[in-house]
């Protein structure tokens, strides 16, 4: 899959070598960030260009300057796959289409995460497959957005976007549309991912721009920057390897299980850093308004730097959000970290896989969770970390949904103190939970994880198994049943 050349466009030797060396970082992670803050001088242009075909040639020129910078000669596999789903897209009947636009681009990156997994294990670095990743989610949106349109008979889940998504037959992007969406530069390779519908109302002028996006984009700036903070100055004093390298073998329990929360919360923030700062760029372009904000939205700094983006006239413009860091960090149950955590591919999980599958399985099947779930982890790749994480994640979260069923409404009965008391308990549980199962995304290594997970006695996990064994054991308050 890859054909690795040294430097074929000669623009390391140019730029980035000399760039790594004065701050101390990797090529292939300077030629990332160098795409990332340089995206931001290109959409103060690209905010005024005449709306339509301007914009979109802008977006595909850099788009493809970006690709070139960042994944090099590999820039030819997302070229080949966005080609071919595009290909299908326009031919295949609407009934098999998106499903084989599904096979393929999840063909195609799984190719790319073996070679990876075979010839390069556990060495991490900045490559096209972070681009065929978030072009995955891209083209498969797209294909059941159109399929979802085109249906003569649509009906839709209540709680999906997929009807306010759907692209009409009328509306299915050209050629030159459909590349200026996929090679979007400042979400081309770090995400948010989007909808067609979402992009092509910016572009096109559809959706107005509000004054007030400089402030948000200012404050959602300043909201990286504070995360690099702790990312650059915290996190190194916590490294993943001292879980299973023996640095606390003769540390308590508890000693591991708070060091094991603070390694993975802290090594979370990388991620964060990279999507406020693309987040910003998009708010600078104009893009990723949606509307007003919902009644009771605040407009604080700390709203507008570490959750949804409201400036001070009341404009949402979290479009583009990809994560809600303090929203994360201070969830009450594992729905709370999802709906915060990689907006943009939860999006795409919800809409195109967990909706879809509840039809099929019904409201009530805890099958939809476990196999949305194992999709997403497919979508990472094949570590084993990865399966390992997100088959625990389906459990937090079944056992979530019946303790919220079942013993909530107690507390809530019980009157405000045992109401706080139950949502106290409830944030120390998932937050201690999240961070221990957090453990194989970080070193995805199978023994390295059963490492860190045995020196705590896997104490998470059965804690989330007693929990859910008392739930079957508690009947429901007779008011929640008559609503049942």
């Amino acid at each position: 899959m890859k054909i690795y050349l040294e430097d074929p466009l000669g623009w390391d030797a140019l730029f980035f070598n000399g760039l790594a060396e004065q701050v101390g970082m990797e090529v292939d992670q300077v030629r990332f960030l160098s795409t990332v803050f340089g995206s931001f001088p290109l959409v103060l242009i690209h905010r005024h260009l005449p709306y339509g075909a301007a914009r979109h040639l802008f977006s595909i020129f850099w788009g493809v300057i970006f690709s070139l910078a960042v994944c090099r000669e590999d820039s030819i596999h997302p070229f080949v796959t966005s080609l071919v789903s595009y290909i299908m897209m326009r031919t295949l009947p609407n009934d098999i289409m998106p499903h084989v636009v599904l096979g393929w681009t999840f063909l195609y990156l799984s190719a790319s995460h073996i070679y990876a997994y075979w010839y390069e294990y556990l060495v991490w670095h900045m490559d096209y497959t972070s681009v065929q990743m978030i072009l995955t989610v891209k083209l498969q949106l797209l294909a059941f957005n159109i399929a979802d349109g085109c249906r003569k008979v649509k009906s839709f889940h209540p709680k999906s976007n997929n009807e306010e998504d759907a692209v009409s037959k009328e509306e299915v992007p050209s050629i030159f549309e459909f590349y200026s969406f996929v090679l979007f530069y400042p979400c081309y390779m770090p995400g948010p991912c989007f909808t067609f519908k979402s992009y092509k109302a910016w572009t096109m002028g559809e959706l107005q721009t509000p004054s007030g996006s400089y402030l948000a984009a200012f404050w959602k700036f300043l909201g990286a920057l504070v995360i690099i903070f702790l990312n650059k100055a915290v996190a190194p004093s916590f490294p993943a390897d001292a879980i299973h390298n023996g640095d606390l073998d003769d540390k308590h329990m508890v000693h591991k299980l708070v060091y094991m929360w603070l390694c993975i919360l802290l090594a979370r923030t990388k991620y964060f850093v990279v999507w406020y700062l693309t987040h910003s760029a998009c708010i600078l372009s104009g893009f990723g308004y949606v509307g007003k904000a919902e009644k009771g939205a605040k407009s604080s700094i700390y709203n507008s730097m570490f959750h949804r983006s409201v400036d001070g006239q009341g404009n949402d413009w979290s479009g583009c959000s990809n994560g809600n860091y303090f929203a994360v960090e201070t969830a009450q149950n594992i729905k709370g970290v999802t709906d915060n955590w990689n907006i943009g591919v939860g999006h795409w999980l919800k809409n195109v896989v967990y909706f879809r599958l509840t039809s099929v399985f019904g409201e009530r099947s805890q099958l939809p969770v476990l196999l949305t779930q194992l999709y997403s982890a497919f979508w990472h790749g094949f570590y084993p970390g990865y399966y390992l994480f997100f088959t625990s994640a389906s459990l937090l979260t079944v056992v979530a949904r019946v303790s919220r069923t079942k013993l909530r409404p107690y507390f809530v009965a019980a009157g405000p103190t045992a109401k706080f008391v139950y949502d106290i308990l409830t944030f120390f549980c998932t937050t201690i939970s999240v961070n221990y199962i957090g453990l194989p995304f970080i070193v995805l290594d199978w023994g390295y994880t059963l490492k860190g997970w045995s020196s705590v006695y896997f104490a998470p996990h059965f804690m989330a198994l007693a929990v859910f064994v008392l739930c079957q054991l508690v009947p429901k308050r007779k008011e929640e049943a008559k609503k049942a």
